[in-house]
């Protein structure tokens, strides 16, 4: 299993800046997101959110989806994994 953790962040001056080489004051805070990942041997990808429940789909089946939209950023971060090379 690979668990990593990212601690969430307030911006008071520069948001959306600093990923433009730009000037940011951010400071961490006491919220962030955990990530637990397994790699599974069915072609299958499940993303689960304490506050929204579970999605599952096909990697050969990737793409945006209409219902569950919170998921789509997972799954996009999947896609360009997979069209990297990374094996997923």
């Amino acid at each position: 299993m690979i668990t990593a953790r990212a601690p969430g962040r307030v911006e008071l001056l520069g948001n959306h800046t600093d990923y433009n080489q730009g000037v940011v004051l951010g400071a961490a805070i006491d919220r962030g997101i955990n990530v637990n990942g397994n790699r599974r041997d069915d072609g299958m990808i499940q993303i689960h959110s304490h506050n929204f429940g579970k999605v599952e789909i096909p990697l050969s089946e990737l793409r945006p989806l209409s219902e569950d939209r919170w998921a789509n950023y997972a799954l996009g971060v999947v896609r360009e994994l997979i069209d990297l090379g990374v094996p997923v």
